[in-house]
């Protein structure tokens, strides 16, 4: 698996030819979402490869976030308003 971490930091250079009329819509793309072709074509392909290749958390942090999904399915959670620092603290150390 390609981590999201060597996906930002290590780059590499490659020249690619398009027809004319994929160019255009590429660059239209680009221009519209105010980025580079290059970072468009990146974001493109990272999007359309990302749930085959690329990990974003590490099994630990996975096993937490599959853990927490079976406890909302399962109603094992307990709902707090924001800024209610009081009742928050209650449910994590029960006092």
């Amino acid at each position: 698996m390609i981590s999201l971490r060597d996906m930002v930091h290590k780059t590499i250079q490659e020249n690619v030819s398009l027809p004319e009329y994929l160019y255009n819509i590429v660059a239209r793309r680009a221009k519209s979402h105010r980025i580079s072709i290059s970072d468009y074509i990146s974001q493109v392909i990272a999007s359309s490869i990302e749930e085959e290749y690329v990990e974003i958390a590490d099994e630990k942090t996975e096993k937490a976030i599959g853990e927490a999904m079976d406890d909302i399915e399962h109603g094992r959670y307990v709902r707090v308003k924001p800024g209610d620092r009081k009742t928050l603290h209650k449910v994590l150390w029960g006092e």
